[in-house]
């Protein structure tokens, strides 16, 4: 298949019911922005539930979202735009919510290689000898993070049981053809021993970039959590008074370091009574949507460049957001 942004579209298209659009997908409040396009496209509504601490879902919380509408749950671990790491424990627990409801689980494990303490636990993993009628997990891969093959598009779905592969097949030429047979060669070399040490380089790399963010943002009070995965974190910006797209735009500009805003990873649909999504006028008149409270004073940072880049970008950062509040006297 193309890469995961085409893998969260075919299993979707399989859960939609046979009520019509409106049915709802639990989504992570802080999320990476394909999840809930596409379940916009089709006609579904993204539901989102809270991340507490460290951006770890707030489970009663979930629980108490789903409804009769309910068709699956999306799990991001490790996360984008985050870096967070679900626990097993509560990975199992989300997963018993979905069987005890009978929903389903997209679980997107693009990141699977970049555990930074620990192995990686993928849901599916709970399904190992059970009955196939009894599975409800979906994993989503992709060759683009662990392989650094992000510009040739290709990833795959492992799907519960032999009905929903077949289903998913039929899915995918219409939506998304096939991936190149070049890039498919690409892939079957990228998965021989040599290019797995070469995964587990790359992990440690980013750990140490990890550990370098830390050592520079935590000390202007810009990181409130550890990223335990991934290559991102969530930097706090709010101490400048600024909004995470504000601060980003002045960055660029002033600086040349380049951050995404946060509020991108967090925008909230609202609905009009026909099941539309309803966007805020705003003074320049082009359309605003609301967004997360908890991602309007961040910008992600990746730590995918080199130690020398990461550390320059950072420290450019970081002076930066003092002059500002020096300025404003905060």
């Amino acid at each position: 298949m193309a890469g995961l942004g085409g893998l969260v579209r075919p299993p979707l298209h399989l859960l939609r019911h046979e009520d019509g659009p409106g049915d709802e997908v639990l989504v992570p409040e802080i999320y990476w922005p394909n999840y809930v396009q596409e379940v916009l496209l089709l006609g579904g509504r993204p539901v989102f539930y809270p991340l507490g601490a460290g951006y770890q879902p707030e489970l009663g919380a979930l629980r108490a979202l789903v409804s009769r509408r309910t068709r699956a749950i999306m799990i991001n671990s490790p996360s984008n735009p985050t870096g967070a790491v679900f626990p097993e424990a509560t990975l199992r627990a989300m997963y018993e919510l979905a069987r005890e409801h009978d929903i389903w689980i997209l679980s997107d494990e693009a990141y699977e290689d970049f555990v930074f303490s620990g192995a990686h636990v993928s849901p599916g993993s709970f399904e190992a000898g059970m009955p196939e009628e009894k599975r409800r997990v979906f994993t989503l891969f992709t060759f683009s993070k662990s392989y650094a093959m992000t510009g040739l598009r290709l990833g795959c779905v492992v799907a519960p049981t032999l009905y929903t592969a077949t289903l998913l097949r039929k899915c995918q030429e219409p939506l998304v053809a096939s991936a190149g047979m070049p890039i498919q060669w690409g892939a079957i070399a990228a998965l021989g021993e040599a290019e797995r040490a070469g995964v587990a380089k790359m992990r440690d790399a980013y750990r140490r970039r990890r550990d370098l963010a830390l050592s520079i943002l935590q000390p202007a009070g810009m990181a409130d959590y550890v990223p335990e995965g991934a290559f991102y974190i969530m930097a706090d910006v709010s101490a400048t008074g600024m909004t995470g797209d504000d601060f980003a735009v002045a960055l660029l500009r002033e600086k040349r370091v380049a951050v995404a805003p946060g509020a991108g990873f967090a925008i909230l649909p609202r609905f009009a009574a026909d099941g539309s999504v309803v966007a805020e006028p705003s003074p320049s008149g082009a359309p605003e949507y609301p967004t997360n409270p908890k991602a309007r004073h961040r910008v992600r940072i990746a730590f995918c460049v080199s130690d020398e880049e990461l550390g320059e970008g950072l420290r450019r950062m970081v002076r930066f957001a003092a002059r500002v509040k020096e300025k404003a006297g905060v």
